[in-house]
């Protein structure tokens, strides 16, 4: 269904590879990419190179067996288009009437304009850098290090603030976006042979990325609303100083403009200090909504002759979330259940509330409390037992007499434990009123 969404690409690729004594290896591959979704900017050139060096490579060494530093960079583009056909006039209806009769009973439904075509623009690149390096120590311990650079420009933003709306029509899109994003990796690798009987596994991986808007097409109403030099899908909201004590505090109050306010309510910093509280005093504050800054595992395991277990550990930090679970934070209206948790922590009439976390609980619709504001959104981080296996190995003399390479016992868990800034659900299915399930699981595994 719809117009102008048969799409059709090409590539073209060349490829070159120079190994120098097998200590300097160089690639780099040419690629032009044609699509009709962009047109009229149909093709684009995305060349990427990368060089390595093995500076080290002593197998009996006993320090440093092995090393490898290496660069890359690329130049990649995306054919997306927020509308398909945008290059083209779009029309639409009841936009006014038209009239032709004196009478005006024959009047008709007038068309207007949907969206300025947009005929020339640049596709959204992305320039990608990265510096990494390799390492075997020891003889057993592998370790892998990255620093990346990503700069995305030319990201396609709807153009409402760019020109003014006097002429009466709808603004189209602009490739005005830039954004830059940054982060390191790190992996650690450890195998290690004792004897004959006892082997020794474990790893770690970390990453650490976060990201920064360069360029925005905006128009805010006060300097600390720029979205320039924030996250993306940062939080955004009101900024909750504490909750009214009594209707003293709420009259010698800034005015907050969401209805009617009684002692219980959250109140709100007034930014720009005008006297009133309404959308310009919005700000942002803690990290993306989308995807955490900070993951890492790590994971242990041994095997004592045919006896065996493997653990993996998995955390996340460096996410906010906004605290909108049916029943945990959203309570009492519209006939929702209320949570221990809330009622423990909210704000009570006649109470010492110093501690209080959550407004008064109503089940009116409150548009003061229910808002984006900093009592929503909290950050997050957590830390699962996400695997836990125990495993018996089959002696192969029983196993060669059926023609089986090899078969285990096992028994495994999974999400068994969780350590969190956050005790009143799982941190990581906020908003989705499902928990993790926990399993136990006794299997058999054989391979021929």
């Amino acid at each position: 269904m719809g117009q102008y969404n048969t799409f059709y690409r090409a590539n073209i690729m060349g490829y070159l590879n120079y190994a120098w004594r097998q200590n300097l290896v160089a690639d780099i591959v040419l690629a032009a990419n044609g699509s009709n979704r962009s047109y009229p900017e149909k093709w684009a050139f995305s060349p990427t190179m990368s060089l390595a060096y093995i500076f080290a490579k002593k197998e009996d060494s006993p320090v440093l067996n092995y090393g490898k530093v290496r660069g890359s960079f690329g130049i990649q583009h995306t054919d997306y288009v927020p509308i398909e056909g945008i290059w083209l006039e779009n029309y639409g209806g009841g936009h006014g009437n038209v009239v032709f009769k004196p009478s005006y009973d024959g009047s008709f439904w007038g068309t207007y304009l949907s969206y300025y075509p947009l005929s020339s623009f640049s596709l959204e690149t992305a320039y990608k850098y990265d510096i990494g390096v390799d390492l075997r120590l020891f003889k057993s311990l592998d370790v892998t290090a990255d620093v990346y650079y990503n700069r995305r420009s030319n990201i396609m933003l709807s153009a409402n603030d760019l020109n003014s709306w006097v002429v009466g029509r709808p603004n189209s899109y602009a490739a005005k976006g830039k954004v830059d994003s940054y982060g390191v990796e790190l992996g650690l690798n450890y195998v290690k042979q004792f004897n004959k009987d006892f082997l020794l596994r474990a790893g770690a991986a970390f990453t650490w990325g976060t990201n920064e808007i360069v360029d925005y097409i905006e128009n805010p109403s006060e300097d600390y609303q720029s979205r320039i030099g924030q996250r993306v899908s940062q939080a955004q909201g009101l900024e909750a100083i504490g909750f009214f004590k009594d209707e003293q505090d709420i009259a010698k109050s800034s005015v907050q403009q969401f209805g009617q306010v009684r002692p219980g309510d959250i109140k709100y910093k007034d930014q720009n200090k005008d006297g009133v509280i309404n959308e310009s005093d919005e700000v942002y504050f803690g990290y993306g909504s989308s995807v955490p800054e900070t993951n890492y595992s790590f994971t242990i395991g041994t095997q004592y002759k045919r006896v065996g277990f493997n653990v993996l550990f998995q955390g996340i930090s460096g996410l906010t979330q906004y605290l909108g679970t049916t029943g945990v934070w959203d309570c009492v209206r519209n006939n929702n259940n209320l949570s221990t948790h809330y009622l423990e922590n909210a704000w009570r009439p006649g109470s010492d509330n110093a501690n209080a976390l959550y407004p008064r609980l109503t089940s009116l619709d409150n548009p003061n409390n229910y808002r984006a504001n900093s009592v929503w959104y909290s950050n997050i981080n957590w830390l699962k037992l996400r695997n836990v296996e125990v495993y018996y190995l089959l002696p192969e003399n029983w196993l060669k007499k059926i023609s089986v390479s090899d078969a285990r016992i096992y028994v495994k868990g999974e999400n068994l434990l969780t350590f969190s800034n956050m005790d009143v659900m799982d941190p990581e299915l906020i908003n989705t009123n499902y928990p993790t399930m926990k399993g136990v699981s006794i299997g058999f595994l054989v391979n021929f």
